[in-house]
């Protein structure tokens, strides 16, 4: 940062000394833009971000029509009025932007080694007029120019795996316009070729994972493939693993792994039941608009459990997990878990009995909930939790083997 400091302030003394009608003043203005542009990414501030577009404008507006860089430089201040519209969300910014992309393209040869680099920018600007204004004309357009773009990009460039994620995502789009399994199918193909052409530690492989996990979802609840659930799982778990536990996107990542509801719905598999709740507690907060309506979802999804004995024993014990506080959890799970075992016994003896397995189980119980409500052990559950396990306790006394 001291060396790019360094470097500012040079420019800035250079560009200082020099004649407005100086032959190399356009270039001077160009290399402070990039200067003040590369600080406002480490992040820098506002400031940096609107000097380098006046510097940025001011070169284009003294580089002749005719010069060799009439092409980079309005790319470059196109590029940072696209960063500006993405603080601001200005629509001059992105007209703007959009309209130097036109101009650059235009002129910019087919065979010039930036074209991919302009198609690329102007799709993305057209792709954030859609996102804003919703012209799906402007999505075709940028369908169309992204495409381009990863056409003319050479397989081994750096930036080959981000021009084919902002494909799939647009592909994506007009998926959710126009319902074409074509497009959807060709999302999540290019969706993959993004991942795959991602290394490892790439910043943006958790998020290029995470659209990838949409696109499969979506498939999955058009064709109801185990084969799209599993890969929708298997990916959104990758997505999570590659993200920081205080990255501001890990909550929605693990929101993503909901898919794991549909396949306990199938599969009536424990383990994902456990996760779902884990899930829908670890990503939302005691005090979050959304808790009440999340907490509502996971008590209809206990509503479709099995109703196997075993299963309900264990399902009381996640459903008090993410209800006690946790100076409490602890001496809940002793309980519970010995209570619990309590039950497996009375099933187990009673299997040749099952007339007597009420009472066995009614007793159990009986001493659980004086554990969990009673003066001596109070755990100070919410009326919601006790509601809840008062539901699951009463189906499990009443059933039948």
């Amino acid at each position: 940062m001291d060396d790019l400091e360094e470097a500012i302030r040079i420019r800035k003394v250079v560009l200082d000394s020099s004649p407005e009608g100086h032959p190399d003043r356009a270039a001077q203005q160009s290399n402070l833009g990039d200067g003040l542009h590369n600080r406002y990414s480490k992040p820098g501030s506002m400031d940096d971000l609107q000097e380098a577009i006046g510097v940025g404008q001011a070169a284009v507006d003294t580089t002749p029509e005719d010069h060799p860089d009439r092409v980079t430089r309005p790319a470059n201040l196109g590029a940072r009025l696209s960063d500006r519209y993405s603080r601001t969300r200005s629509m001059n910014d992105l007209e703007e932007t959009i309209r130097i992309g036109k101009a650059v393209l235009d002129s910019t040869p087919e065979d010039h080694p930036d074209r991919a680099r302009s198609l690329s920018n102007l799709g993305a600007g057209l792709s954030d007029r859609y996102l804003k204004i919703g012209a799906i004309d402007d999505l075709e357009q940028a369908i169309r120019v992204g495409q381009a773009a990863v056409d003319a990009t050479p397989e081994d460039h750096p930036d080959r795996a981000a021009r084919l994620s902002n494909l799939a995502l647009r592909l994506g789009n007009r998926f959710i316009c126009t319902n074409s399994m074509k497009d959807l199918s060709e999302a999540i193909r290019i969706g993959q070729a993004a991942v795959d052409a991602t290394p490892e530690d790439h910043v943006d492989r958790a998020a290029r994972l995470s659209n990838l996990v949409v696109g499969l979802s979506h498939r999955y609840l058009k064709t109801r493939s185990m084969d799209d659930l599993e890969e929708a799982i298997r990916i959104g778990q990758a997505a999570v693993d590659a993200t920081p536990e205080d990255h501001p996107a890990r909550a929605r990542r693990l929101s993503n792994l909901r898919r794991l509801r549909d396949r306990y719905l199938k599969t009536r598999s424990m383990d994902d039941l456990e996760e779902v709740i884990r899930i829908a507690v670890d990503t939302t907060p005691e005090d979050h608009p959304a808790r009440a309506r999340r907490l509502s979802n996971l008590r209809r999804l206990r509503d479709q459990y099995s109703r196997n004995p075993i299963s309900l024993l264990e399902l009381i014990r996640n459903t008090l997990l993410f209800s006690l506080s946790t100076q409490t959890r602890r001496k809940a799970i002793l309980l519970l878990d010995t209570a619990i075992q309590s039950c497996k016994l009375a099933i187990r003896r009673c299997l040749s009995r099952p007339n007597v397995l009420p009472g066995y189980l009614h007793v159990s119980w009986t001493c659980v909930s004086q554990s969990c409500f009673g003066d001596n052990y109070q755990l100070n559950l919410n009326r919601d939790a006790e509601n809840d396990l008062a539901l699951i306790l009463g189906r499990l006394i009443a059933l039948q083997l």
